[in-house]
């Protein structure tokens, strides 16, 4: 699976490539929303796994164009998962399901055990 990866923490970005590609996956990396924004729409992905605070285009900015314009560039099958904030949950997922009316949508725990993660598969 192609995988791209928005963090704007160095040390971060390379522990969640590095354990991606030990399963197999194709990781392509962006040091803040902007960069990851710009590689979305010139390379296919099958997945975007972001960071939620960055200078400049911050995640929650990434997330809303994704949310916005990724049903004309994410691949066929694929994915985006978002960190949202705990409260943040429904109005996500309204969202995400205005952007995606035929995709399978969950809001899924984080390792702490919070409703924070925004799964979206199409």
């Amino acid at each position: 699976m192609k995988i791209l990866v928005a963090d704007d923490e160095p040390a971060i970005g390379l522990i969640v490539t590095r354990l991606l590609q030990q399963v197999g996956h194709e990781v392509v990396t962006a040091e803040d929303g902007q960069a990851a924004w710009e590689l979305f729409q010139r390379e296919p992905f099958q997945m975007v796994i972001t960071d939620l605070v960055m200078p400049g285009l911050d995640g929650l900015d990434l997330i809303r164009r994704l949310l916005r314009d990724a049903p004309s560039y994410l691949e066929a099958g694929g994915a985006l998962f978002a960190e949202i904030g705990e409260e943040q949950g429904e109005a996500a997922r309204a969202l995400a399901v205005g952007c995606f009316p035929r995709a399978q949508i969950e809001i899924k725990q984080d390792l702490s055990g919070l409703d924070r993660v925004l799964v979206v598969r199409t």
